[in-house]
């Protein structure tokens, strides 16, 4: 018993302390907009982000009805969805 609650204890204090190091180089950028009318510009605006110190760029991976659609991707039929195939509503 006494080993358990050793084990459970080293576990609790360990666990927090590596995963805080995992992803403690992360620097994270979120952006639901970026003005670009191609794909070459889009990428300009990526290193950018990169040269800025940020690692991980966050899109936003959703559209509403009214918002803006990128101007290289191709017209979508439905203006309101998601980038990606699912179940749960429609595709822009």
């Amino acid at each position: 018993m006494k080993k358990l609650i050793f084990y459970l204890l080293t576990i609790s204090v360990v666990f927090p302390i590596v995963s805080t190091e995992i992803f403690a180089n992360v620097k994270a950028v979120q952006i639901s907009y970026l003005n670009c009318k191609n794909f070459k510009t889009f990428n300009k605006e990526l290193i950018k982000i990169k040269k800025a110190g940020f690692n991980t760029v966050i899109f936003r991976v959703f559209n509403n009805k009214g918002d803006r659609i990128y101007k290289f991707a191709e017209p979508a039929l439905n203006k309101e969805g998601v980038y990606f195939k699912t179940e749960n509503a429609p595709v822009v």
